[in-house]
C-alpha cells in the first residue's frame, strides 16, 4: 500500500531554508541534488617528529 503523498529525502548538505521553500512550493524541487565543487578534506602530519 502507498499513502499517495510524495517524499523527498535530503541530506545534511541541503540547508533546511531550502527544504521548507521546497514544501511550499517556492522553490523547484531538484531531480538530483547539487554536488559540492570541493570538500573539506586534507592531509593531517602524523610523524613522530612533528612538534
Amino acid at each position: 500500500k502507498t499513502t499517495g503523498i510524495p517524499i523527498h529525502v535530503f541530506g545534511t548538505e541541503t540547508h533546511m531554508t531550502a527544504i521548507v521553500g521546497m514544501a511550499l512550493g517556492h522553490r523547484p524541487i531538484p531531480n538530483q541534488p547539487p554536488v559540492a565543487a570541493h570538500t573539506a578534506n586534507f592531509l593531517l602530519n602524523t610523524s613522530a617528529s612533528a612538534a
